[in-house]
């Protein structure tokens, strides 16, 4: 008797499904993983940190202007892998704008600060004017209204003052408190306010951007 030949088509041989492996066996192996850059993952995150913070006044700036510059130097360094390139260059970009807003909200915060000291140290000169249309009143007047005089009729007085207000009280001294009463405040030759009333007024003069 003879065995018949076992050929690729002959009935009763073992064939393997296709796409599968036989027992025992292992799928080819892929590529290996990407590795991630780790600097340019640190320049991104510390880039944005940095960012953000450059638009805060005052404590910014301290912040922004060091975390930009770690950004920088992270995203350079992080170019030079072969990895996460975008990120690097990303986290770059945005340390260098943190920087440059961070210097800028510095230099714009300097100059708002020295015009308000300017403002506020530059001295004008003040003319208050008071009236009572009968009997006697008393005026207080300054910065903190701290000085006070009786007088009848009208009464005038001039300084020269630096700060944000100027203010004056007229008071009648009748206690029915009837007495027309009026008080005026001048700026550099510029009647700043000026109010009437019965048995008390006051006016309040603002300095600055005058």
């Amino acid at each position: 008797m003879t065995t018949p030949p076992y050929g690729p088509n002959q009935p009763g041989q073992y064939s393997q499904p296709p796409g599968q492996y036989p027992p025992g066996g292992y799928p080819p192996m892929g590529p290996p993983p990407t590795a991630t850059n780790g600097l340019a993952v640190g320049a991104l995150i510390v880039g944005i940190v940095a960012l953000l913070t450059s638009f805060i006044p005052l404590v910014g700036p301290f912040i922004a202007i060091p975390g930009g510059l770690v950004a920088v130097i992270l995203g350079l360094i992080g170019l030079g892998k072969k990895t996460s390139k975008g990120l690097a260059i990303t986290g770059t970009i945005l340390g260098a704008l943190a920087i440059v807003i961070a210097i800028v909200m510095s230099i714009a915060l300097g100059l708002f600060f020295k015009g308000v000291a300017d403002t506020v140290t530059t001295e004008h000169a003040i003319d208050y004017k008071a009236t009572v249309a009968s009997g006697s009143a008393e005026v207080q007047w300054g910065i903190d209204v701290n000085q006070k005089k009786d007088f009848t009729g009208t009464w005038t007085m001039s300084e020269n003052l630096a700060g944000i207000i100027t203010q004056m009280t007229v008071t009648g001294d009748n206690d029915t408190m009837d007495q027309a009463v009026t008080c005026e405040i001048k700026v550099d030759g510029k009647v700043v306010v000026s109010n009437s009333g019965t048995g008390m007024v006051t006016c309040v003069a603002p300095l600055v951007g005058q």
